[in-house]
């Protein structure tokens, strides 16, 4: 397989299809200087993909270490699943990302309930 050409941040040096891409640095990237708008980005002189086949095998790679950001989708697995050694002593760390995006229960707390009851009890009055 050859790289992709490119002009970004990052250059394509290692390929192993179906298990992972390597990415590094790009000294030559135009944007590498004090532009403001990069400043703060593109810190890594390596990045490593790995693909899994499935979230089973993903996880267990998490669990093993070799695997350092992990995006939990799964309910069952952020309650129950992160129960193994680096989660215990703090090396695995679960934060929930606030979005800002407002909650389910924002929309059926009391306040609403209430204002939506004398919204429908005004309608159906004549």
């Amino acid at each position: 397989m050859t790289a992709p050409v490119g002009s970004g941040p990052y250059r394509v040096t290692a390929v192993k299809p179906g298990a992972s891409v390597t990415l590094t640095r790009n000294p030559d990237y135009w944007g590498a200087g004090d532009l403001p708008l990069n400043r703060g980005l593109w810190n890594f002189d390596e990045i490593r993909l790995d693909f899994y086949r499935e979230a089973n095998g993903a996880f267990e790679a998490f669990k093993a270490r070799p695997v350092r950001f992990r995006v939990e989708t799964e309910p069952l697995r952020w309650h129950d699943g992160y129960d193994f050694p680096a989660a215990r002593n703090g090396e695995v760390i679960r934060d929930v990302i606030k979005t800002g995006m407002p909650q389910p229960s924002d929309f059926f707390g009391v306040q609403y309930r209430q204002a939506a009851d004398i919204s429908i009890s005004a309608c159906g009055r004549r």
